[in-house]
C-alpha cells in the first residue's frame, strides 16, 4: 500500500515538475520570440518597437539618441553653457507648444521607425546583405573593441553601460542602417538610375524653381585710378592701354604719346584693356560702399530695368549682360529647390538670399519679375520655365548637387522621398511601447562622440 502511495506521489511530483518545466520553457520562448534584424534575441521588456517578429530594442534607440546628442552638443555648449541646458531643451520652437527636446526627440523616433520598416521591407524583398558589407561591420566592431576596450569586449561593454546600450545594440544599428541603404539602392539604384525620367521630371517640377537675375551691388570693386579718379586700363604687358582710335594724342612728360578725350580726360581702351585690381593685406580685392546718393540712383536704375525687362525674355537677358554684376546668373539659369532650407548651409548672406528668392518664386508666374533688396544690393528676379531634364544637365550640376555641405542632392532627395513613401505601410504596422519610449529623450541622453 505504501509502495502504491509512494509510486503515485512520485508520478504526481514528476507531472508537476514537467508542467512547471513546460511553463518555464514557454516563458523562455515568449521572451525570445522577438529578434533584431541581424538575428539577436530580444526580450519583451527590452523591445521598444516591433512588427512581424522583428524588434528595435530600447538600447538601439538610446544609441541613436546619444549619437544625435553628440552631434548637437558643441552648439548647445557654445551658446547655452551645457549640453543639458533647460534654456535650450525646454524652449518652445514650434507650435503648438513643442519644445526643442520634443521636436528633436520625435525626429529620432521617426528615424528609428523608418529603420525597422526598412528591415521589414528588406525581408519582404528577399534581400540579404553582401558578405563585403557584413565583413565591414565586423571590422568596425573589432576596431571599436580595440580602440575603446583595449582589445576586450567586456571592457567596452562596461563603458557602454553608462550610455544605456550594448555592443550588440551598436552592431544591430549598423546592420539596420546597411539594410536600409541596401533596400533603397535595390529599388532605385545607388545613383537613382532605376528611377524613370518621367518621375524625375515631375520631382523637378514639384520642387524646383528657375530664375535669372540682374544684380546691382551696394559695393564696387576698387581698381587703380588716375589723377582724375578714372579707372586705368592696361594691356597684356602691363602698359597703359589707350584708345588710339577715338583719342587725341599728345606727347607726355616722358616723351611718349598719351591719348585724351574731348573733355581733357585720358582716353583708355576699355574694350581690349583690363583694369588693375587693388588688393588688401589679406590678398582680397578691395571694395567700397556706394554713397547714399549713389544707392538712390541705383534704386532708380533698378526701376527702369524692371520696366524694360518686363518685355521679352531676350530683352531681359540683354539687360542681364549689360547691367548684371554677378558672374553666375550672367551665364546660366539658376535652379533652386523649394523643399530645403538654404540657410541651414551656413550664415552666409547668399544662403539667406536664396531662401528669400524661393519664397518669392513660389508666388510668381513664369516670365514675371520681382525686386528683392538685401544687404548685398538689388536683385531683379525673372522666373524662368523649367527645362526638360535640367537635373541631368552638367551646366546646372552645381544647383542639383551640393558638394560642400551635402544639404541638397537631387537624386538622393528624390530617393529619400520615394523610399519614405514605400516604407509607410510598414511603419503603420509597427507597435511602440509608449511607456518605454517616454522614459528617455534627447535632453536626458548622454552625448556620444565615439561609440557608433
Amino acid at each position: 500500500m505504501k509502495n502504491k502511495f509512494l509510486k503515485s506521489a512520485l508520478c504526481t511530483l514528476l507531472a508537476l515538475v514537467l508542467l512547471f518545466s513546460c511553463i518555464s520553457c514557454g516563458k523562455n520562448e515568449e521572451e525570445s520570440r522577438l529578434k533584431t534584424p541581424d538575428g539577436i534575441a530580444v526580450k519583451d521588456a527590452d523591445s521598444l518597437m516591433e512588427s512581424g517578429g522583428l524588434s528595435l530594442p530600447m538600447g538601439v534607440y538610446k544609441l541613436m539618441l546619444s549619437i544625435q546628442k553628440g552631434n548637437m552638443a558643441y552648439f548647445i555648449n557654445l551658446h547655452y553653457g551645457s549640453h543639458d541646458s533647460a534654456a535650450f531643451w525646454d524652449t518652445i520652437i514650434k507650435s503648438p507648444l513643442t519644445t526643442a527636446d520634443q521636436y528633436y526627440t520625435e525626429a529620432i523616433e521617426n528615424k528609428a521607425k523608418s529603420l525597422l520598416a526598412s528591415a521589414l521591407l528588406f525581408e519582404e524583398l528577399g534581400l540579404s546583405l553582401p558578405s563585403s558589407v557584413t565583413s565591414q561591420i565586423d571590422s568596425e566592431m573589432e576596431a571599436l573593441v580595440n580602440e575603446f576596450g583595449a582589445g576586450k569586449k567586456s571592457v567596452l561593454e562596461n563603458t557602454l553601460k553608462e550610455y544605456g546600450f550594448t555592443y550588440d545594440n551598436i552592431k544591430s544599428y549598423k546592420h539596420l542602417a546597411a539594410m536600409s541603404e541596401y533596400a533603397s539602392n535595390s529599388l532605385y539604384g545607388s545613383d537613382a538610375s532605376k528611377i524613370g525620367s518621367d518621375i524625375k521630371q515631375k520631382y523637378l517640377e514639384d520642387n524646383y524653381f528657375a530664375y535669372r537675375q540682374i544684380f546691382l551691388s551696394n559695393q564696387y570693386l576698387v581698381y587703380k585710378t588716375d589723377a582724375n579718379g578714372d579707372i586705368i586700363y592696361y594691356d597684356g604687358n602691363g602698359n597703359v592701354a589707350y584708345d588710339v582710335i577715338n583719342g587725341s594724342p599728345k606727347v607726355g612728360s616722358d616723351g611718349k604719346f598719351v591719348y585724351y578725350t574731348e573733355d581733357g580726360k585720358i582716353a583708355y581702351d576699355t574694350k581690349s584693356g583690363l583694369p588693375s585690381p587693388v588688393y588688401d593685406e589679406d590678398g582680397y580685392q578691395k571694395t567700397e560702399e556706394y554713397s547714399y546718393e549713389q544707392i538712390l540712383k541705383r534704386i532708380e536704375l533698378a526701376g527702369e530695368l524692371m520696366e524694360l525687362g518686363a518685355g521679352s525674355e531676350e530683352m531681359f537677358e540683354s539687360l542681364v549682360s549689360a547691367y548684371g554684376e554677378d558672374g553666375i546668373s550672367q551665364k546660366i539659369t539658376t535652379y533652386v529647390a523649394g523643399n530645403i532650407s538654404y540657410s541651414s548651409m551656413g550664415d552666409s548672406q547668399s544662403y539667406e538670399f536664396l531662401d528669400a528668392v524661393v519664397l518669392k518664386l513660389a508666388e510668381m508666374e513664369v516670365g514675371e519679375l520681382t525686386l528683392i533688396q538685401d544687404e548685398s544690393g538689388l536683385h531683379i528676379i525673372r522666373k524662368y520655365a523649367l527645362e526638360e531634364g535640367a537635373y541631368a544637365n552638367k551646366n546646372y550640376s552645381g544647383w542639383f548637387v551640393d558638394k560642400t555641405y551635402g544639404v541638397y542632392d537631387f537624386n538622393e532627395n528624390l530617393k529619400y522621398d520615394l523610399f519614405n513613401e514605400a516604407l509607410e505601410p510598414y511603419r503603420e504596422k509597427i507597435e511602440v511601447n509608449e511607456e518605454l519610449l517616454a522614459s528617455e529623450t534627447l535632453k536626458t541622453a548622454k552625448p556620444n562622440y565615439y561609440y557608433h
